[in-house]
């Protein structure tokens, strides 16, 4: 459903399937993360090459090295949470 050349996602390609409205608070959310050194948790859609858009919930954590205070990387939980977005509307 999401696909890259080289089998792991860049940032730009993982933004082109973000639905657009949510680019915005997902760009400001993971910056923030990054900046702050601070966990955070979102939600927002995708829209793969099918075209159904599905609900994704991500938590991150982002890891620190605090002897020189680098961001090394961030771990966390993705979760598809479409059929729990649907129920809500039905």
């Amino acid at each position: 459903l999401f696909e890259s050349k080289t089998g792991r996602l860049t940032s730009s390609e993982f933004l082109s399937f973000l639905h657009p409205a949510d680019r915005e608070s997902v760009s400001k959310a993971l910056n923030r993360g990054l900046k702050e050194h601070q966990d955070y948790s979102i939600e927002y859609r995708l829209i793969p090459k099918n075209g159904n858009v599905r609900w994704i919930w991500e938590r991150g954590k982002i890891l620190v090295d605090f002897l020189d205070l680098k961001v090394t990387g961030i771990t966390g939980v993705i979760q598809d949470i479409t059929l729990m977005k649907e129920a809500e509307t039905n």
